[in-house]
């Protein structure tokens, strides 16, 4: 077992980040800069293409494939894309919108999800259109957005296409704990 002690700058800034408590997988030490190191790549891609983007929005497409692993068992005899799974769609669209070029020093991630409504079944096969507006930036360094997923309906106007999900959600740059030497 590694004799690493873990420093934490702010601890109510990391209370969500339990990802980043399990990172200690070697005896080595990290630094904070290194994150490939600490999260793996999200297991599923959510976001198949990037219809539009501004400064303030973002509208992304996710088709549903029956092959896509979280269906096999979200139900048997009648697969849906999980509710978490949507939730997610519109995390990682988030993250598009916030850091399009993949360049911040830590990833946004997820610190509050509010309001979360659930709508229309999406089946496979389905395709989803996922809209992330920007809302207001707090005092933290957080910033809160309004999300929706919906269902894409050929010849439909996209305002009356089914709402799968819609809500708020809050993102905020990861807290990255620094490992320091024993004793130090």
């Amino acid at each position: 077992m590694s004799d690493t002690v873990w420093e934490v700058s702010d601890q109510s800034q990391c209370r969500t980040q339990i990802a980043w408590s399990l990172i200690v997988a070697t005896r080595e030490v990290r630094t904070h800069h290194d994150l490939s190191t600490y999260a793996p790549p999200m297991h599923f891609n959510l976001v198949d293409r990037i219809l539009e983007r501004t400064d303030s929005h973002i509208v992304t497409l996710k088709h549903i494939s029956s092959a896509e692993e979280y269906l096999q068992d979200h139900f048997p005899g009648f697969p849906v894309l999980p509710g978490v799974m949507m939730l997610e769609s519109m995390t990682q669209a988030a993250r598009q919108l916030l850091d399009p070029d993949d360049a911040a020093e830590t990833p946004w991630v997820l610190t509050q999800a509010k309001a979360l409504k659930y709508g229309s079944f999406v089946r496979p096969g389905a395709t989803i259109r996922v809209t992330i507006t920007h809302h207001k930036d707090n005092d933290d360094g957080s910033i809160d957005l309004k999300g929706d997923v919906r269902l894409i309906e050929p010849d439909a106007d996209l305002e009356q296409l089914p709402v799968a999900c819609s809500g708020r959600i809050t993102m905020r740059p990861a807290c990255v704990s620094t490992p320091v030497a024993s004793g130090a």
